[in-house]
């Protein structure tokens, strides 16, 4: 089994979530990264968000502004979403533009 990552740093399985992400960011949203990173399929996670291949990478986006507007998230709540990378695609420039763009349009093609 290979060690989760995060972005391109490397995510070593902490004990708890406090140990890997005080300070960082709240607790709870520390309790969701920890278990996506441990196990993404939960979050349904089963390929890269760009290229379908297998994934190497977990990640965490917590869209806000206009394209939480977009996708519908009531104001006032957090969303955390959670996907998958390829290394290959987690070293294109402009990643998390690329990203963001596949989930608008997934969330919001019906």
């Amino acid at each position: 089994m290979t060690t989760p990552t995060l972005g391109t740093a490397s995510m070593p399985v902490a004990k708890t979530h406090e140990d890997r992400y005080s300070g960082v960011v709240d607790d709870k949203t520390a309790k969701i990264l920890t278990d996506a990173l441990q196990n993404p399929g939960r979050y349904g996670v089963t390929g890269c968000a760009l290229c379908k291949g297998p994934f190497t990478v977990t990640a965490l986006f917590e869209p806000t502004g206009p394209f939480a507007k977009r996708i519908g998230q009531p104001k006032g709540k957090k969303r955390l979403l959670v996907y998958g990378l390829c290394q290959s695609c987690s070293e294109l420039p402009n990643v998390a533009d690329r990203v963001e763009e596949e989930m608008l349009r997934v969330m919001t093609t019906h």
